[in-house]
């Protein structure tokens, strides 16, 4: 399973996450979700990998729909295919894995229409040559999952935010995934937006996840910490954030003293930190990040 770490629109952050992520040569190991959307303000991104003569390995590019579909921020469908097939061509990711335009509802009546909307847009790009990630959204009809399935053994799940409660969005994963079992489909992968919260990553079969939790959390002044066994290992299923921002609170970082401070400050040198980069917001994301991966190599490998 791999973890995407969506970047958004921040230039900061996008730089962050290239300046600190593992590296094997001049190849880029840590994958990236980005969002055309916000195109413009990442639009350095690829004089970035030039001067710095980097290759990413993975980049998923997302339409970024979900995420402007309140603010009036029209996606093209051409435009976006056209980009995408720029960044195919460019020669600065070695694979590209592009999400198919979702059409997203304003409210529930139109969720029918959307859906038929987003299949039809996934189906247009498959007809162009373009080989796009299409979606399953939470509150869709299982009939669009199937004609879905009748296209494409790799999708994703996604849509989850406009449920009512965490305890609906389960029972939606639970009866999506149990129904995708029994399909019983070879070389089936599936992909969920948003789905990083570590217990969802265990309880399901996921090819791979994203969120933009690692950033979010640092931009909150948050840092994910593992658990520590009594054998002194790591446990990356029992996570904890620990607060290190500008606003001081109970068991801030800067408070912590004696052997919990020794040990924080032995896991952060595991992953090539010390224990003042908790205060670097930047900083933080990256040490956000190895939680995620260290889960996934522990749970998923």
């Amino acid at each position: 399973m791999r973890f995407f770490n969506a970047v958004g629109g921040n230039r900061s952050y996008l730089h962050t996450c290239l300046d600190l992520s593992t590296r094997q040569n001049n190849l880029v190991l840590c994958p990236l979700l980005f969002s055309f959307a916000y195109r413009q303000s990442c639009s350095d991104l690829w004089s970035y990998l030039d001067r710095e003569n980097l290759i990413l390995e993975h980049l998923m590019i997302d339409s970024g729909a979900v995420s402007v579909a309140s603010k009036g921020i029209h996606v093209d469908l051409d435009e976006y295919g056209q980009f995408i097939n720029w960044v195919q061509g460019n020669g600065w990711v070695k694979q590209v894995i592009p999400v198919s335009l979702d059409v997203i509802p304003r409210d529930r009546s139109e969720t029918e229409k959307c859906a038929q909307a987003s299949l039809a847009n996934f189906l247009y790009f498959k007809k162009s040559g373009i080989d796009s990630l299409p979606v399953y959204h939470y509150g869709e009809h299982r009939k669009w999952l199937d004609k879905i399935l009748d296209h494409s053994t790799y999708i994703a799940l996604g849509g989850m935010h406009q449920s009512e409660s965490r305890r609906s969005r389960h029972e939606w994963l639970d009866e999506t995934w149990e129904y995708l079992i029994r399909q019983n489909i070879k070389g089936l992968r599936v992909h969920g937006f948003a789905q990083t919260a570590l217990p969802v990553m265990q309880r399901y079969p996921w090819c791979s996840v994203d969120s933009t939790s690692a950033v979010m959390a640092a931009c909150y002044g948050k840092v994910y910490l593992p658990g520590l066994n009594f054998d002194g290992t790591y446990d990356f299923t029992r996570s904890f954030s620990l607060p290190a921002g500008k606003k001081m609170s109970a068991g801030h970082a800067s408070s912590l003293t004696g052997p919990v401070k020794e040990e924080i400050s032995l896991y952060l040198n595991t992953i090539g930190f010390r224990y003042q980069d908790m205060f670097d917001h930047y900083k933080r994301i990256a040490i956000n990040v190895c939680l995620f991966i260290g889960f996934i190599k522990e749970v998923k490998q």
